[in-house]
C-alpha cells in the first residue's frame, strides 16, 4: 500500500502544477485586461455609450471667427467717425483755483462773481460755471430756461423754491451736496450763514429770468 502511494505522488503533483499555471494565466490576463480598460476609459465610454459622445458634439456649437474677420472688424471700428469735442474740452487740461477769474455779472448783484471754467455759456453747448455769494447777499426768486445740476463747493448753500421769498423755505447744503434743479423752477438763494461757493453745470444757452423785473440788477443799471 505505501509503496503505491509513493507512485502516485508524481501524477498529482503534475496535476498540481498545471493548475497553478492555469491559474497563473488566468490572473494574468485579467490584471491585463483591468490595465487595458483603465488606460483606455474614453474609448471605453465611447463604446458602451455612443449616444453620450453625440450629445457632447452637440450640445455646444461654436463660432470661431477667423482672424482676418476681427481684424475687419477692427478696421470698420476706425473708419467710424468720431464725433466732434465740445467747445473748451478738445484738449487734456486742469484749472487749479487760483486760475479761477471771477468776474462780475449783469444779472447777478454787483457784490456777487461768476467765473466761466468750461464752454460758453451764453451759446448751445455743456458749460459749468462758479459763483460766489458773499455773506448776506440775496438772490431774489428767479428761473432759468435750462436744466441745472449745482455741486456746493465751499459754504453753505441755502435755496427756496416759489416765486415769493421766504426765509421758511430755504433749505441748507453742505459742502459736497449736489442738486438737481430742473429749467423753468422758480427759486431763490440767501448766503444766510457766510460765503458760498457753487459750481453750476448745465447745456447752454444760460439763462437767468427774475420773477419780479424790479429785482433784476441788469433793470437797475439801465
Amino acid at each position: 500500500m505505501g509503496q503505491q502511494a509513493t507512485q502516485l505522488v508524481p501524477h498529482q503533483q503534475e496535476e498540481a502544477r498545471s493548475a497553478v499555471e492555469r491559474i497563473a494565466a488566468f490572473a494574468a490576463a485579467a490584471r491585463v485586461q483591468q490595465l487595458k480598460l483603465r488606460f483606455d476609459r474614453p474609448r471605453c465610454i465611447r463604446e458602451l455609450l455612443p449616444e453620450f459622445s453625440e450629445s457632447r458634439r452637440k450640445a455646444r456649437p461654436r463660432r470661431e471667427v477667423p482672424m482676418s474677420e476681427q481684424a475687419a472688424r477692427k478696421r470698420e471700428a476706425l473708419k467710424e467717425p468720431v464725433p466732434p469735442h465740445q467747445p473748451g474740452q478738445a484738449a487734456f487740461r486742469a484749472i487749479l483755483y487760483e486760475d479761477i477769474q471771477w468776474k462780475p455779472f449783469a444779472a447777478f448783484p454787483p457784490e456777487v462773481r461768476l467765473a466761466v471754467l468750461v464752454g460758453h455759456p451764453s451759446e448751445q453747448g455743456p458749460y459749468a460755471v462758479r459763483v460766489k455769494v458773499p455773506h448776506g447777499v440775496k438772490l431774489m426768486p428767479h428761473w432759468h430756461p435750462e436744466d441745472r445740476i449745482y455741486t456746493v463747493i465751499s459754504g453753505v448753500f441755502y435755496i427756496g423754491l416759489g416765486d415769493q421769498f421766504d426765509v421758511e423755505k430755504l433749505v441748507a447744503y453742505p459742502p459736497g451736496a449736489v442738486i438737481i434743479l430742473p429749467g423753468n423752477t422758480y427759486h431763490f438763494h440767501w448766503a444766510k450763514s457766510g460765503e458760498y461757493i457753487t459750481q453750476v453745470t448745465a447745456i447752454g444757452p444760460l439763462g437767468l429770468e427774475y420773477v419780479n423785473s424790479k429785482d433784476d440788477p441788469r433793470n437797475s443799471n439801465s
